[in-house]
């Protein structure tokens, strides 16, 4: 798909039955000039005017992007970047990454998935990387990532037991070398069974493919090896997830981890109103699912054949002084270029943030948590 001015890609796919779909959004500069001011209001319906700053999502760097905006490309994990975006921000607030230089560009959604999968898998039968990518039509490149059918509540209860792995152990972002996590995930799969079968027949084994390092670069070779010993013992048809589950544990080892604290806070859902009075408060962010076509570049379309559902992080409001609007900020993982300003009710921060206005933000609620 190609706009008049600029070449702008979009692949829409399910990553959810009811409410989540992955963009991939060729990368640009954010549209809006002004920096974004946030002002948290105690009805919020309105805002003080200011465009004043610069102010972003809580624990931005800006020295790295990746820890704001972050890609989910191809794959179909939006819950798993909105709820790692959550957790970690709630750590942070708590003082639990002071002393952890290693989580500068955030938690691994990549993890989080990965464990959630493991955690809930539906079908233990199954356990197969296929099901998890949950391929609908391969050819096409069409999937659902099965453990995105989680809600966020399973997604937590994952992250309470097992912590929560830095992005750098784990990386979570793979478009901006051209790859996606299907492709990726695949290429592993093949050389799982190219290797087992080399090791069978006793041929001299080479490296492990360009494609299995991009998952966890962090891993020396002597780790890799360990990971080989697994091949022997596993049924690649049946149980190769379990080869990409020892990839994480080895990239995130619990002395990695964080560990969220017995306190923290249980997710609820709520209502739109409740949430104004919520994002009031210090330190105070949300969950919510929603119709995200509002969102879309003019003259994009859903292509996932089932709806236009996402999760994003909603964490503040501002106005701007062309307008009285209040505008709600919306951290997207799409990518810091994702965002195309449609006036007068979608505007885009210089860090790339969807700020949306209050009244089409109603018309695309879904679900609200925190």
């Amino acid at each position: 798909m190609q706009r008049s001015l600029k070449a702008v890609i979009l692949v829409l796919l399910l990553c959810d039955s009811s409410w989540s779909f992955a963009l991939y959004v060729k990368r640009g500069p954010a549209q809006e000039k002004c920096p974004l001011g946030l002002n948290r209001t105690t009805d919020g319906t309105s805002c003080p005017e200011n465009c004043g700053g610069p102010a972003n999502f809580p624990g931005y760097d800006p020295s790295s992007p990746t820890s704001f905006s972050r890609n989910q490309d191809y794959d179909g994990i939006c819950k798993a970047f909105s709820m790692s975006d959550y957790i970690c921000y709630q750590l942070k607030s708590l003082g639990k990454l002071s002393n952890r230089p290693d989580f500068k560009k955030g938690c691994s959604a990549l993890d989080l998935d990965i464990q959630a999968f493991a955690g809930h898998n539906r079908d233990p039968h199954k356990n197969t990387i296929t099901n998890y990518l949950g391929l609908v039509d391969p050819k096409k490149g069409i999937y659902v990532g099965n453990s995105a059918k989680l809600n966020p509540e399973e997604y937590l209860d994952i992250a309470m037991k097992k912590g929560i792995c830095p992005e750098g152990a784990m990386p979570s972002e793979f478009g901006a070398d051209g790859l996606d996590l299907r492709k990726v995930y695949l290429a592993l799969q093949q050389h799982l069974k190219e290797r087992k079968a080399n090791t069978q027949a006793g041929v001299a084994l080479d490296g492990w493919c360009k494609e299995c390092h991009e998952i966890a670069p962090s891993l020396a070779e002597s780790q890799w090896n360990a990971i080989s010993d697994l091949l022997a013992t596993t049924d690649l048809d049946t149980q190769d997830f379990q080869v990409l589950k020892k990839i994480d544990d080895i990239a995130c080892p619990d002395n990695k981890r964080v560990k969220l604290p017995s306190t923290f806070k249980k997710m609820n859902h709520s209502t739109f109103e409740l949430m104004n009075a919520h994002l009031a408060t210090q330190d105070a962010i949300a969950i919510m699912g929603i119709h995200a076509t509002p969102l879309l570049p003019p003259g994009a379309s859903i292509d996932d054949r089932e709806g236009d559902g996402h999760e994003v992080v909603v964490y503040g409001t501002t106005t701007f002084p062309d307008s009285p609007t209040c505008y709600y900020a919306l951290k997207v993982s799409w990518g810091p270029g994702a965002c195309v300003q449609k006036l007068p009710d979608v505007r885009c921060s210089i860090d790339g943030s969807f700020l949306v206005s209050a009244s089409l933000l109603k018309t695309m609620q879904m679900d609200i948590q925190w």
